[in-house]
This record gives C-alpha cells, sequence and structure tokens, in this order.
C-alpha cells in the first residue's frame, strides 16, 4: 500500500538559649517552615518552558485515507537528548497493528514530542514529514532545537565577573539542545548571587533548526538594610526588642556576602551580634560560610538578687548545595559545624558556670509549589545533629552526675523536623497548616532543648515556658485575604514535650502539653513595612514563666526594608 502523507504542523535557662540557637546557620531551616516567612522565588527567572525559536512549515489538511500501522521510525535523534528511543516506540505503540488515520498520526507525534518535554526538552518536536508509506511503516522526524550562540552582556557596575557567568551557563552546550531544566537551573543559580538580576531571552537562532540565548546581567542594590521591632522577649530578659541587620552584597565581586545582625532588648538586658560571611564554591549552586556570634544577658525580675549573667560565643563553618534547583521545586543539602562557648555567672554568690558544645548538623530543605486542589505551596526541613557537651567546672559537673543529676554532658545526638503546608481553599481564603518535632538520644542541656511556647510555637504562651528533649508542634490556620498585602486568620496551636529523655526515678512531673487559639493581622507589602499581630488566649494550664499568666496573650512584630 502507498499512501501519501501531508506535512505536520508541530505541536506546541530561657530566652538566651533560644537566642544562641539563633546564632547557628541552620536556623535556615526553621525560618522555612512557615510559607510566609519563605524566600519567594526569584522574579527575574527563565520560563519552564521557553518558547518555540522557529516554527516548522504549516501543513496542508489532512486527508482521510487509512491504513494499518504496522511501525513507526524516528529520523533525526541524535542521541544528545538521553531520551532512549525506547520510551517513543513505547508512547506509539499502542496504535500498532491498528487501522489510522492521519489525524493518529498526528496524536502519536504528539506523544512523542511529550516523551521529550518530560525529559525537559521543551523545544524538541515530532512530527510527520510528507512520505510515501509503505507496509504501514510510517517516519517520524526528531527537530531537536539544538542552541545556537550563547552571548552574555555583565552591565557597568554589576559586581560579578563575565567568567562566572559563562561557567555558570557551560551546562548549556552550543549544538545539543537545549534542555529546559538545565536552562532553569543555570538562570537561577544565576539569581541567588548576591548584588546581580540576571535576564535571559531565547530567539531563532541563525542556523535553521537552531536556538540563540541571550543572558543579560543587571545591578541590583550592593547595601541592604533591616529593622525589626517585635516584642518577642521575656520580662526577665527584656520584653521589647530592636534588631538591625545588614548586608553587603558581593563585596569581593564573586556573589558572596557580607552579613551583620545586631539585637538589643528592653533595658539592655540581652545583646547579640553576628558577622557572617559567604562564598560560592565552583559554579554550580556550592556556597560555604562561616560566621562568629555573641550574646549577653543580665536577668532581672525574681532574679535580680543574685545578679545572674551570661555571655555565650559562637563559631560555625557551614555549606549549602542545592540538589534541586527549579521554580516549582527546590531541595538543598545543608550542614554546618559549630562551638559554642558558654558561660552563666550568679554574681551575688561567686558562682559560675562554664561549658563547651560541639557539633556537626547535616540536613534538607525542601520546598514546593504545585496546582494540588488549586494550588499550594510545602516546604519541609530535617536535620540531624550530633555533639558534645563539656562542662568545664568541677560543681556543675557533680551536679550532673546521677542519680541527682540529669547526666548531660558527652556525646549526645537529635533529629528535628519542620512541617508546612500553604493551601488554596477558595478566592481569598487558605489553610496554612505547619508542625515540628524533636527527637533526641539522651537528656540535653537547656540550650540544646525544643522550646514549646512563644511567638513561633504555641503563641499563648511565653518562650521557654517548656522546655522538651523530645516533643511536637502544630499548628492551623484559616487566612482570609482583606486586600492582596493584608490578611486576617484565626488560629489554633498544640504542643507536648518530655522535659527529659530518661527522666530520674524521683521525678514526678515528666511532660507537659499546651494548647492555645486566637486570632492574628497580617500586613505585608515588597519594599514597604511588614507588620504582624496575634491574640491567643490559652486552653492548657496557667503560663508558669514570664512573670505569670497572661490571657490573652500578644505577640507583635514590624519589620522595614532599606
Amino acid at each position: 500500500m502507498h499512501t501519501q502523507t501531508p506535512r505536520r504542523r508541530p505541536l506546541t535557662m530561657n530566652l538566651l538559649a533560644l537566642s544562641l540557637l539563633a546564632c547557628a546557620p541552620f536556623g535556615w531551616a526553621g525560618e522555612a517552615a512557615d510559607a510566609d516567612d519563605a524566600v519567594p522565588m526569584p522574579q527575574d527567572t527563565p520560563s519552564a518552558t521557553p518558547q518555540q525559536a522557529q516554527a516548522l512549515p504549516e501543513p496542508q489538511m489532512a486527508g482521510q485515507a487509512s491504513f494499518v500501522l504496522q511501525g513507526v521510525r524516528f529520523v533525526g535523534v541524535s542521541g544528545t537528548t538521553d531520551v532512549p528511543e525506547a520510551e517513543l516506540q513505547a508512547a506509539v505503540a499502542g496504535k500498532i497493528g491498528q487501522s489510522v488515520t492521519f489525524s493518529d498520526l498526528e496524536q502519536l507525534a504528539a506523544k512523542a514530542s511529550a516523551v521529550y518535554r518530560t525529559h525537559g526538552y521543551a523545544l524538541v518536536q515530532v512530527f510527520v514529514p510528507v512520505q510515501e508509506v509503505t507496509d504501514g511503516q510510517v517516519t517520524f522526524n526528531v527537530s531537536e532545537g539544538a542552541l545556537g550562540n550563547v552571548s552574555i552582556e555583565v552591565a557597568e557596575g554589576a559586581p560579578v565577573q563575565q567568567e562566572r557567568v559563562a561557567k555558570t551557563l557551560a551546562v548549556l552546550e552550543p549544538g545539543k539542545p537545549l534542555n529546559g531544566q538545565r536552562y532553569e537551573r543555570a538562570m537561577l543559580l544565576l539569581s541567588d548571587l548576591p548584588g546581580i538580576k540576571p535576564q535571559s531571552a531565547i530567539s531563532a537562532g541563525a542556523v535553521n533548526g537552531t536556538t540563540d540565548l541571550t543572558v543579560k546581567v543587571g545591578q541590583r542594590d550592593r547595601l541592604q538594610f533591616g529593622l525589626e521591632l517585635d516584642n518577642f522577649g521575656s520580662r526577665d530578659s527584656g520584653r521589647h526588642r530592636i534588631t538591625g541587620s545588614l548586608r553587603w552584597a558581593s563585596p569581593f565581586e564573586r556573589g558572596d556576602n557580607l552579613d551583620l545582625r545586631v539585637m538589643l532588648a528592653q533595658g539592655m538586658h540581652t545583646a547579640f551580634g553576628r558577622l557572617s560571611y559567604e562564598t560560592p564554591v565552583g559554579y554550580t549552586g556550592l556556597r560555604i560560610g562561616g560566621g562568629l556570634a555573641r550574646v549577653q544577658y543580665e536577668l532581672g525580675g525574681p532574679f535580680a538578687a543574685l545578679e545572674p549573667t551570661g555571655v555565650g560565643n559562637v563559631a560555625d563553618v557551614s555549606f549549602s548545595y542545592p540538589l534541586i534547583r527549579q521554580r516549582t521545586t527546590n531541595l538543598f543539602l545543608r550542614g554546618a559545624l559549630d562551638n559554642k562557648d558558654l558561660t552563666d555567672r550568679f554574681e551575688a554568690v561567686g558562682f559560675e558556670s562554664r561549658k563547651r558544645i560541639r557539633g556537626l548538623g547535616i540536613g534538607i530543605a525542601l520546598e514546593k509549589r504545585d496546582t494540588w486542589l488549586g494550588g499550594g505551596y510545602t516546604s519541609l526541613n530535617a536535620q540531624v545533629y550530633r555533639g558534645s557537651l563539656d562542662i568545664r567546672d568541677a560543681m556543675s559537673e557533680a551536679f550532673d552526675k546521677p542519680p541527682f543529676g540529669y547526666d548531660t554532658e558527652g556525646s549526645f545526638g537529635k533529629l528535628t523536623m519542620q512541617f508546612a503546608r500553604l493551601q488554596y481553599v477558595a478566592p481569598k481564603l487558605s489553610l496554612y497548616l505547619g508542625g515540628g518535632l524533636q527527637r533526641a538520644s539522651k537528656n540535653l542541656d537547656t540550650y540544646e532543648k525544643l522550646s514549646l511556647g512563644g511567638p513561633k510555637a504555641v503563641r499563648a504562651y511565653a518562650t521557654g515556658e517548656v522546655l522538651a528533649d523530645d516533643g511536637w508542634l502544630g499548628t492551623v490556620e484559616l487566612r482570609y485575604a482583606l486586600r492582596p498585602e493584608a490578611s486576617l486568620f484565626a488560629f489554633y496551636d498544640a504542643a507536648k514535650g518530655d522535659f527529659f529523655h530518661d527522666p530520674r526515678a524521683v521525678d514526678v512531673v515528666t511532660s507537659r502539653s499546651l494548647r492555645g487559639h486566637g486570632v492574628g493581622f497580617n500586613w505585608s507589602k515588597p519594599g514597604q513595612v511588614t507588620m504582624n499581630l496575634s491574640v491567643a488566649w490559652r486552653g492548657t494550664g496557667v503560663g508558669l514563666t514570664d512573670g505569670g499568666d497572661r490571657n490573652p496573650r500578644v505577640y507583635w512584630s514590624i519589620q522595614k526594608a532599606f
């Protein structure tokens, strides 16, 4: 049988413990647990499916002739796309041995094109060329959309060398099909470099069937400032706090950043500062960094007579690597090695306690945007931490030994996890679910425990209300958008924790649960002021810290970026 096919158109103690924890670079994971606090995707990133650079010829109208399809041969498969021909044959196998029309062939070509798209090759097209069909054998042509010329334009003043841009884009090889996932990753890695603003465009290449890529790199503000006021402190350590931050983007014009953060609490009861530096290593997204932090406190309230003071010095080195970097899905591998030197004193009685904690944490951070049930955002963070506590004064060491002490000295391990889901419900209405947990290998020092109360936990209680070795947190919020920048929300928080992983035989109360509910308001506009307010009523027993029970308990914060 001989049949001519038409041409195919292409198919298209306390608060101090938490302050010290904030010094560590792994604080990133905790911040990502709340979808609203998560850093959004860069706006200047490439589209997930680049526009077709060059159209193929418009076909003639398909006829109605039919024949029995015996096989399909794909012509133009170069082997550079990593798409096995077996997958292409599987896409058309359903029609082999059946009577088909030209319309059926077009549908089969569309299925073959879809196979390429699942592998990230959005520009590859499969079409049915003009041909004589013999013995039911049909030829499909594959246009792989090879990458042509790649041009880079770095604006004057942009703090990055053209060599770094070129090597980041080196995964896009001229002469090979343009892979959408690699293209997207490369552009996002460029946008991750502080101080620059990359943009890209694709166009028809000079050679038929090729696509040219142009990347322009502009400059962003090199100095960024932030100011925050909140009441997240306690009566004894200073309830109202002011925090200032400064980032110098790309000080050595290599995509690095230098950061300074300072926090002062009411009455100067607590002061905290951290200086850190981070730089890219290579051109695949790996970043390493280090930081030095110091916190000092002087407690008031009922402790004032003992003149309690303390100081903590923290040094850390860290790394971060994007295993997956896409507009809708990101997966980072992160690690940090830290050293904490902690000293607590009761000046009135001449007592001093000294500790050193050293540890290594390894974890992952996942964030994903999807269209499930109308769309949503999911984040997941997990970290395994292995450390060692060295008590460095004889009296504290004696008090720590069993049977009267909790035997916290020595090696320990803990697993921490945070989860969050922001789900579309209806126009202006969304549902937020969040949770976290910690599991320890033994009794932990106060500085390594999980806090179940506070503005990032059960909001009806003070920070440090319950400090647990093993515990969990959960929250649910129903959010209503008054305007794009303003929303009201109602929430319910719950938590439960064991004070010690291995309590003593004489301990009667070994765990505690906290519950709370309330309402809140959030106002946020990029480049302007961000405000957050929550009012919470407890659903369990009275608070035992922060000077007694407050019902309701109000938390607020105001942030401004400059």
